[in-house]
This record gives C-alpha cells, structure tokens and sequence, in this order.
C-alpha cells in the first residue's frame, strides 16, 4: 500500500525562511520532531493508504483538475498549532492567497481535487480545509507545550513570505534510508488551457 497525498511543495527560498523561524522556536524547549526544508510543503487533499490502481487512478485525477485554475500567488504568514486548546501537536504556518483571486483559486483547486476523489472512491476526508505548512509534530507534554504556544504567540500574524505556485503533484509519502521522504508521482501546471 502506497501512502499518498495531493499538494504542492515550496520554493527553496521560502522552505530557507520557514526553517528560520523553526530554529527560533526550538528555545521553546519543547521536544519537536522539525520538518526539513526540503520537505515543506501544502496539503491540498489526503488520498491515505492506497494500492497500484487507485495510485495510478489519483495521477489520471490530476491533470484536468488543475486545468483552468490560474498559478497561484501565495503568502506563508502566521503561527499556530494544532489543536487549538491544550499541548501542540502540530506546528504550522498559515498559507492564504495575496489577493481574493489567488485565494479563491486555492480553493477551487482544493475543491476540484476533493470532488474528483470522491467520485473515484476516495475516502472523504474529515474536517475542512485549511491550508497551511506543517513546520514540526510536538509530544504532548504541558508544560513544554506551553512554552511552545508563548513562543508562536508574536507570529500569529506575521507574514514570512511570499511566493507562487505553478504546479500541484500527486506524492507518495515514503521512507528511503529511514528519513521520511515525499516522492512525486504525478505532476500538473496549473493555468493549462484545453
């Protein structure tokens, strides 16, 4: 079984800007497994555990999904955690569009991508949509957990970058020599007419 998601990674830069900020946080003292650079990126919609057919059924889904959605241009801008109230167990920043286009165009290919999952039996996937970066996964531990939430506390509106996105990819996530590693499989432009 092939584990596997919907999305887009960043671009070097901003995975550069984003690990800037871990290195801030990591004072928290908080025991946080933090995410590489290379391994930042946005989840559009999780497929989950998946066999040869529904992989090579979700790479057909992708192409005319992204047709039509213009490139988009995207901001990485405030902290938070995941859940809301008690520990942290995952550690994010925010991804919202630069303006009401590039925004309604994440969305639609967020919505395009869930709708063409679901017509192929995909499992829906539970709550909404909110689109973000997760910069590191947190054991629940109070107090540290705490300190953590002081220090997302100045970034919760802080804009770290902006950046565009000409692609979304089908990954599968998997594990070479022990790290974990996100693999294209599959890759569409976006703005692709016909």
């Amino acid at each position: 079984m092939r584990r596997l998601f919907f999305g887009f990674g960043l671009p070097e830069k901003v995975g550069r800007r984003l690990a800037e900020e871990t290195e801030k946080l990591e004072g928290a003292g908080a025991k946080v497994r933090w995410t590489p650079p290379e391994r930042m990126h946005v989840t559009l919609r999780f497929l989950g555990e998946t066999d040869d057919l529904g992989a090579a059924a979700a790479a057909r889904l992708l192409a005319p999904a992204c047709r039509g959605v213009s490139a988009l241009r995207l901001i990485a801008r405030g902290l938070g955690a995941f859940p809301e109230e008690g520990p942290p167990r995952v550690v994010w920043v925010g991804v919202a569009g630069e303006d009401a286009a590039s925004e309604a165009a994440l969305h639609a290919l967020r919505d395009r991508l869930d709708e063409a999952a679901r017509r192929e039996g995909f499992r829906p996937e539970k709550g909404g949509f909110t689109p973000h970066v997760t910069l590191g996964r947190a054991r629940a531990d109070e107090d540290a957990g705490g300190l953590l939430r002081k220090k997302l506390g100045p970034g919760v509106r802080r804009e770290f970058a902006h950046f565009r996105v000409d692609e979304a990819a089908l990954f599968e996530s998997s594990e070479i020599y022990g790290e974990k590693t996100y693999v294209p499989l599959a890759t569409a432009r976006l703005g692709a007419r016909g």
